[in-house]
């Protein structure tokens, strides 16, 4: 089964931080949407998975969960790496996680307290084929991270199945 995982950097590592009006945060997410919607039609990759964090994971559930109103068979899967991650959040990132919760086809809660994040790495591993990743610097440059999305790439590569990336930067 074809699936696609997401994985990037909270807003406050972008240029625009949280100003979603932002034209680079905007441009992002235009693009974004227009590349789940490519691997849909043109590779027929139909479930998503998102870790549901703020910034890229919230922004690509969002999208899917758009594209499942023109796409009955887009399927949404939230991996949660623990109960009670919204709670220092914002009320309209709160709302904003509960709508994505609530709209998605299955939730998986992997723990109830901090600390099943490092598991999400793991899921997505085993499950998608594809993954996207939204990052404020280039692809080399991610690989060096140690933690966040660099893990989840070098986690990821040396699996020996492959796994194709699909980098998005905002224009700035």
């Amino acid at each position: 089964m074809e699936s696609c995982s997401f994985t990037g950097h909270r807003p406050s590592r972008f240029v625009f931080q949280y100003n979603e009006s932002h034209a680079a945060c905007v441009a992002l997410k235009s693009k974004l949407y227009h590349t789940i919607r490519a691997l849909y039609l043109q590779k027929g990759i139909w479930q998503y998975f998102t870790g549901c964090a703020l910034g890229a994971d919230l922004w690509a559930g969002e999208a899917v969960l758009s594209l499942k109103e023109q796409y009955n068979m887009i399927k949404l899967i939230c991996v949660v790496p623990f109960e009670g991650q919204d709670r220092n959040w914002s009320e309209p990132q709160r709302l904003r996680y509960s709508r994505l919760l609530a709209n998605s086809n299955e939730v998986i809660t992997l723990a109830k307290v901090a600390g099943g994040a490092a598991r999400i790495n793991t899921i997505m591993r085993e499950t998608a084929s594809s993954s996207i990743m939204l990052t404020f610097c280039s692809p080399f440059m991610i690989k060096k991270h140690i933690a966040g999305p660099g893990l989840a790439i070098q986690f990821a590569m040396p699996k020996g199945k492959e796994n194709r990336f699909y980098f998005l930067t905002p224009i700035v």
